[in-house]
């Protein structure tokens, strides 16, 4: 039995009883540390912050304590919870269709279907626009990066994008294929003011061999070198700085881009996978004894 979310442990649990299972607790987030980040800009009292942050640890901590096995996708989280000497853990980190997205799309074709002008650069955003992290970003990309920047197109791609009436602006939405908007892009972006655990996005621009400007936030859980693998700027005006070096230099994007494509091979499916076949082996030669 595997459960995903920390709202899902007690029925997991219960299921697992049931059936005389064991418990895989997968732990994509530090959900409290997420609520910690959120809460700090809605100017509540801290005592009251504190709570519901503490409250909502003790639930992650309590799921920790009720599985048998425990996988994390990055060193940080793990050692974010206190884990019981007997119980297993794995740190297996997300992927990426390593493999897939080396192929050349066509990103002319989606160029024209947007309108997006020949002679612009291409700033790509991906993400889930309804997650509230997702959409600070891209409000950040409307209104403080597309002003300064109106000689470059900034697109974003993903589920219900914010409305821009920007003129370089593009947010479509969804796109037929993810890539083609990585090959129309010149450099991707992680603005993202807050969030927890490994971004999924990172691991598709390194993979598409794109240069990657991103906050602190998107490198959690990777291990990503300020200047070899992306661009790390959590302030605006470097991270537009960033930008306006990267769109001079060709031969700067291309070196950070190598150095996160090679990066990024190391979070291909078909390798991380291995570790999920040998956790699920392990169980079953254990359920067997």
């Amino acid at each position: 039995m595997v459960s995903e979310a920390p709202e899902l442990v007690d029925a997991a649990r219960r299921l697992a009883s049931i059936h005389d299972a064991q418990l895989v607790l997968n732990k994509h987030n530090c959900y409290y540390d997420f609520l910690d980040q959120y809460l700090r800009d809605k100017h509540l009292p801290l005592p009251v912050r504190e709570r519901a942050v503490n409250n909502l640890y003790e639930h992650e901590q309590q799921g920790i304590s009720d599985a048998d096995v425990i996988v994390f996708q990055s060193e940080d989280d793990r050692d974010r919870f206190d884990i019981p000497s007997a119980t297993p853990v794995r740190v297996i980190p997300n992927g990426t269709n390593y493999e897939e997205l080396q192929q050349e799309g066509n990103p002319d074709q989606l160029a024209r279907d947007l309108g997006i002008p020949d002679d612009q650069q291409v700033c790509l955003f991906v993400g889930s626009f309804d997650y509230e992290p997702n959409h600070a970003a891209a409000r950040f990309v409307i209104e403080e990066l597309s002003p300064v920047f109106p000689e470059m197109a900034f697109l974003l791609v993903g589920r219900n994008p914010p409305r821009s009436t920007a003129p370089n602006v593009y947010a479509p939405g969804y796109v037929t294929d993810l890539i083609d908007a990585l090959r129309l892009a010149d450099i991707a972006l992680c603005p993202l003011p807050r969030g927890s655990g490994t971004k999924l996005k990172m691991l598709d621009y390194f993979a598409a061999g794109l240069p990657v400007v991103t906050t602190s936030v998107g490198t959690q859980g990777l291990p990503i070198r300020d200047g070899e693998h992306a661009l790390v700027r959590d302030e605006p005006t470097a991270m537009k700085g960033a930008i306006r070096e990267l769109a001079r230099d060709e031969g700067w994007r291309k070196r950070l881009a190598q150095g996160g494509h090679s990066l990024g091979e190391q979070f291909a499916w078909s390798r991380l996978l291995r570790g999920y076949d040998e956790l699920l082996t392990d169980l079953s030669t254990n359920n067997n004894e």
